[in-house]
């Protein structure tokens, strides 16, 4: 029944009249089969928030201009947040055609729909409002201690409604707001210099260091391949920074290209700098990005462990050290597994529950390949 749901064989009521009312009850512990059975008729009418904001999430994707009028017939209804949610889903499909919906929406009185809606027209090179930050970019003293921006008639207008989309706790100067907005290449342009090149300075420069998280969030929201690599060049080199422990530096590395994650990880890895805090951004999404080790990367991985098995974070980590060593043996094949964690716990000089827990692990990481074989080969037959 869950498989004829999932492919959208069977609806709702179809299911209720061979499984019987008890289906319901089945359903709700599983909204996603619920959804998929449901009409879109009514979702949006009587669907719960979380149904509306997927149906509005798949009508952008398939028919956005549709999603839009949606969106319209029921904006003054909808609550603060329920305009902020659905306003993000806009960032698939977004074109020039929703220019005038989403100036209306950067004009509300929720700041958050105003910062959504202005985070969305600055994806769009037409609108007025990118091209007015861009004039406030170009305002900017960068080389200032103070990095103020020269006062006009055109910049203080623009400044203020920047103003008025920070929270209280924000600083006053408007320049992290702006440069949260604006896509990231703008200011490779106006500085003229690489990604690289801004964001190396910036590291500890007490004066602009503050701006690096809004460049990185920036630079996940325009998808700006070049920023997101220069974070991870040059941050790698920072493990005590801030960044690591941002919730964006995660989402940008689990965004990474396989390959280019890979490359990245075998070095950091060996270094094991990055490791060292299990809630730092690597570490998080080390664990996610499970179908991605590879036989170098855990190799690193040993490696690092024999050399700083002694140091005094290895201990105080040793369960979120064994969850990767598990992960990465069960990843890389039995074969590897064999060769290089029986001769790393040989040289390694564990302590005898250490060892213990390593082995264990390695138990646990073949029973699991073994039961992988065993259902692909049921597949196949």
């Amino acid at each position: 029944m869950a498989g004829l749901l999932n492919k959208g064989q069977i609806t709702l009521e179809e299911a209720d009249e061979l499984a019987g009312p008890g289906l319901r009850w089945f359903l709700d512990q599983y909204p996603g089969w619920k959804r998929r059975a449901n009409t879109s008729d009514n979702i949006w009418e009587t669907g719960s928030t979380a149904d509306r904001v997927q149906y509005l999430n798949d009508l952008r994707k398939n028919d956005p201009a549709t999603a839009r009028l949606l969106l319209s017939s029921t904006w003054s209804q909808e609550s603060a947040v329920n305009r902020q949610r659905f306003l993000s889903e806009f960032a698939a499909g977004i074109s020039l055609s929703d220019k005038p919906f989403l100036e209306m929406a950067a004009d509300d009185r929720s700041r958050p729909v105003r910062l959504q809606a202005a985070l969305l027209l600055c994806r769009l090179p037409e609108s007025n409002l990118l091209n007015q930050l861009l004039d406030l970019l170009k305002a900017t003293h960068w080389r200032d201690a103070q990095l103020r921006i020269e006062s006009s008639e055109t910049s203080d207008a623009t400044l203020a409604y920047l103003l008025a989309l920070q929270t209280a706790a924000d600083r006053v100067t408007g320049l992290e707001t702006l440069l949260s907005l604006l896509p990231p290449s703008a200011l490779m342009t106006h500085l003229e210099q690489s990604a690289a090149e801004i964001l190396k300075p910036w590291c500890d420069a007490p004066v602009v260091s503050r701006l690096v998280l809004p460049l990185l969030k920036a630079s996940l929201w325009h998808e700006d391949a070049d920023w997101m690599t220069a974070f991870c060049t040059v941050f790698g080199q920072k493990s005590e920074h801030e960044v690591w422990r941002s919730g964006d530096m995660k989402a940008l590395l689990m965004s990474l290209p396989v390959p280019q994650w890979q490359e990245y990880c075998t070095s950091w890895l060996v270094e094991g700098a990055l490791l060292r805090e299990p809630e730092s951004a690597f570490s998080k999404a080390l664990l996610q990005r499970e179908s991605s080790w590879t036989p170098a990367m855990f190799q690193g991985f040993v490696q690092l462990l024999k050399k700083e098995f002694q140091g005094p974070w290895i201990q105080p980590n040793r369960q979120h050290l064994r969850q990767i060593f598990l992960q990465s043996a069960f990843r890389t094949k039995a074969v590897v597994v064999e060769m290089e964690c029986q001769q790393a716990l040989s040289d390694m000089g564990l302590a005898a529950q250490f060892r213990q827990d390593l082995q264990h692990s390695i138990g646990i990481a073949r029973f699991r390949l073994r039961m992988q074989s065993h259902f692909e080969v049921q597949s196949v037959k």
